[in-house]
């Protein structure tokens, strides 16, 4: 069916983005960072839980309003997998948390623009959660690698960031890619 074929070709498509992706991103191997770098990239346990933790909240909380209200079953498919990854993340960062006596937040990150979501109208909305999925997929990527490069941070947590930081990239390229697709045709992912 034709169907099938055009989801083989976007899978594929989107498996040639990931390689080419995995290799732009890639640092020089054989490249120590200087003191000066290493100071730069210190992040805290605490910080790294509580900033990670927050944002996959508002993951959730974003993809929750796209499962309630939105039409485009494709759309509905992302939210459901950012709902799904997120929430696994989230409970190993609580475990950690519980053990290390790290208090969480309740609320999201950008509570009020999830707020802002909910008021807006379906098609609106979806486009807003684009952008957002977009925004919150850059920032994450940035702190898990950010995460993920301090030496300081307990090993545990730079292991949480290296082994969520493949997933947190499939996010943001699906999430960039989605603005480039027409929402309204139900042509999304």
């Amino acid at each position: 069916m034709n169907i099938y074929r055009d989801i083989l070709e976007f899978t594929l498509a989107i498996g040639i983005i990931v390689v080419i992706m995995a290799f732009a991103i890639q640092p020089s191997m054989g490249q120590t960072p200087t003191a000066t770098e290493t100071q730069q990239q210190s992040i805290s346990d605490n910080t790294f839980v509580v900033e990670a933790y927050a944002g996959g909240l508002a993951e959730i909380e974003a993809s929750k309003q796209i499962l309630k209200r939105s039409e485009n079953d494709k759309l509905k498919k992302f939210a459901e997998q950012m709902v799904q990854d997120h929430q696994s993340t989230n409970i190993k960062l609580k475990n950690f948390a519980e053990d290390n006596d790290i208090n969480l937040p309740q609320i999201p990150a950008n509570e009020e623009d999830l707020n802002k979501l909910a008021r807006l109208n379906d098609q609106q909305l979806e486009e807003a959660y684009v952008k957002m999925m977009q925004n919150n997929h850059d920032k994450a990527v940035a702190l898990f690698e950010h995460a993920a490069a301090t030496a300081d941070l307990n090993a545990d947590l730079r292991t949480l960031a290296s082994q969520t930081l493949p997933v947190l990239r499939m996010h943001q390229q699906h999430a960039h890619l989605l603005s480039n697709l027409e929402l309204s045709q139900g042509m999304v992912f």
